[in-house]
C-alpha cells in the first residue's frame, strides 16, 4: 500500500518510505494546502494517443511494422482509412507485417494495380501517397504471408483461403469463405492530425 500527500508543492506517493513525484502544479505551489484526489494524479501510459510516423512517411501499399511499448503492432491502409492491429496472426503467430495487401473484389482477390492519379485526401490513406495511386473508394484487406488469411481493418478475419464455404459449388460465382470470429485480432484506433498517423 501507499498514500498520496503534498510536500513543498509537489504530490508525492510515499510507498514503503521512498517517495517520488508524480506531478507539480503551479496551484499548489500557489496554494499548498490544496488536495489532489488520487484519480487526477494518475496517468495511464496505456490510454494516450502516440505518433506512428508523418503521413508523407508512410507507405500506404504496404504493411508497416511499429512497436509501442514494446507491444509489436501492423499500420496498412485499408478501405481509405489506417487500421492498426496486433502484429501476429492469430494461426501460426506469422508477423502480419510481412504479409501482403489484397484488394478485395466481388470474385477473386488480386495485387493491388497503380491506377490513374486520382487528388489526395486531406486525411486518411490517400493523404500518405503521394504519388496518387487511386486507392480512394477501393477495400484493401491484410493477409499473412503464411497461409493467407486475411483480415479487415477492424482485426477481423474475413477470409480463409484453405475453408470452403457451406454449400460450395465449383460453377457458383459466390464463393466467399466465412468470416471467422474466433480468429479476430485486438485492434486499435487510430486518427490522422497534423499530418501525422496516431495510434491510441
Amino acid at each position: 500500500g501507499g498514500s498520496l500527500r503534498m510536500q513543498g508543492g509537489k504530490l508525492l506517493w510515499r510507498n514503503q518510505s521512498s517517495p517520488f513525484v508524480m506531478c507539480k502544479s503551479s496551484a499548489t505551489e500557489r496554494h499548498p494546502n490544496i488536495a489532489l484526489e488520487p484519480k487526477q494524479a494518475t496517468f495511464s501510459w496505456t490510454e494516450q494517443w502516440y505518433p506512428v510516423g508523418f503521413l508523407v512517411d508512410l507507405p500506404a501499399t504496404e504493411p508497416i511494422p511499429f512497436s509501442l511499448f514494446d507491444t509489436k503492432l501492423v499500420v496498412w491502409c485499408g478501405n481509405g482509412r489506417w487500421g492498426c492491429m496486433a502484429d501476429e496472426c492469430p494461426h501460426r503467430r506469422a508477423p502480419l507485417s510481412r504479409g501482403r495487401l489484397y484488394e478485395e473484389t466481388p470474385r477473386h482477390r488480386q495485387p493491388p494495380v497503380a491506377a490513374a492519379a486520382a487528388p489526395p485526401a486531406a486525411t486518411g490513406c490517400a493523404a500518405a501517397s503521394s504519388d496518387g495511386d487511386g486507392r480512394r473508394g477501393r477495400t484493401f484487406l491484410l493477409e499473412c504471408a503464411y497461409h493467407g488469411w486475411q483480415f479487415d481493418g477492424k482485426g477481423r478475419c474475413v477470409r480463409l483461403p484453405q475453408m470452403l464455404p457451406p454449400g460450395y459449388s465449383p460453377h457458383s460465382t459466390n464463393n466467399k469463405q466465412p468470416a471467422t470470429p474466433a480468429a479476430k485480432l485486438e485492434a486499435y484506433p487510430t486518427a490522422v492530425a497534423q499530418g501525422m498517423l496516431w495510434v491510441w
